[in-house]
């Protein structure tokens, strides 16, 4: 059984083969089998496709070349945190251009440690909880505002109502905000120094 290799009209790009048809007034003629070879074919049979390859018809000869189509690369110069770009076009990825992930530097490295350690310690700021009189007060920044705008706007003798850290209400004076305030700042400066340590 005898074979045509199609290439694609416009790339020469090797698509498939076909089983290839007898010629019948040529056969007839010169009374051999002689088969006919449809446009964009070749008889010339390709050796066997490697894996990241294909086949380009060069018009005597299959050349096989580098195919990287749909494959993510990251261009020369890339670092750990650059985007991938996809392959679109046909041949070898451009020059210095790598389809791994590049490694992270000591400085990406060093970045992401004090970035990670920022993050826990916003948690860790998140969660202060401190006690005054028997009572428990949210110490996150957000409460340290509020408290330090109480203190401001509270005479003294004077009380608010309060929303303790276990959400139950209690009726606070100015000097047991300024302690919640001062025991708030003391914990979340004991905890911010920590990525610099």
């Amino acid at each position: 059984m005898k074979f045509t290799y199609r290439f694609d009209e416009d790339t020469k790009e090797y698509i498939g083969k076909e089983i290839a048809q007898l010629d019948p007034l040529e056969t007839q003629l010169r009374g051999e089998n002689v088969y006919l070879l449809p446009a964009n074919s070749t008889f010339v049979i390709p050796t066997e496709k490697r894996d990241g390859f294909t086949f380009i018809w060069n018009g005597s000869e299959w050349k096989e070349i580098e195919d990287y189509r749909g494959k993510e690369y990251y261009p020369a110069g890339s670092n750990y945190y650059s985007t991938p770009v996809e392959m679109k076009e046909l041949g070898a990825l451009p020059e210095g251009a790598s389809l791994e992930r590049p490694e992270k530097t000591e400085e990406e490295i060093a970045a992401e440690t004090m970035s990670n350690a920022k993050l826990e310690r916003a948690t860790f700021v998140s969660r202060i909880v401190v006690e005054v009189d028997g009572m428990k007060f949210d110490g996150d920044e957000t409460s340290q505002d509020r408290m330090a705008r109480s203190i401001v706007a509270l005479n003294a003798g004077e009380t608010v109502q309060w929303v303790l850290a276990d959400n139950t209400i209690a009726q606070v004076t100015k000097e047991q905000l300024r302690m919640a305030l001062r025991m708030s700042g003391e914990a979340q400066t004991a905890i911010w120094a920590n990525p610099y340590l």
